[in-house]
């Protein structure tokens, strides 16, 4: 895998682009500290054991108190992968940064 390091401290090129071009962000299990990557313009739906966690950091849309096993569980069913152009590139970037 390549670092990407050099240019920031925190994911891959192809995250932080998926991270500024998102419209909903799912934070699962954490409160993310690090502010400064998320999108401005995003929902967000957390979820959390913790009800102080919810909203602690990010204005959130949607805050739910519980595990993420429990809450991918209860929509897992409902989720399917999305085939649009942009996701396309997402992929092929994701590939890339891993040497495949």
């Amino acid at each position: 895998m390549k670092s990407y390091e050099a240019q920031t401290p925190l994911g891959t090129k192809p995250s932080l682009e998926a991270l500024k071009r998102c419209d909903v962000l799912l934070l699962l299990g954490t409160s993310f500290p690090y502010t400064s990557f998320l999108p401005e313009k995003a929902k967000v739906i957390q979820v959390n054991v913790d009800p102080a966690n919810l909203g602690k950091r990010v204005r959130v849309e949607v805050g739910l108190v519980g595990t993420v096993r429990g809450f991918l569980s209860a929509v897992k069913d409902r989720i399917k992968e999305k085939g649009d152009k942009y996701y396309s590139h997402l992929k092929g970037a994701k590939e890339d940064w891993r040497g495949n």
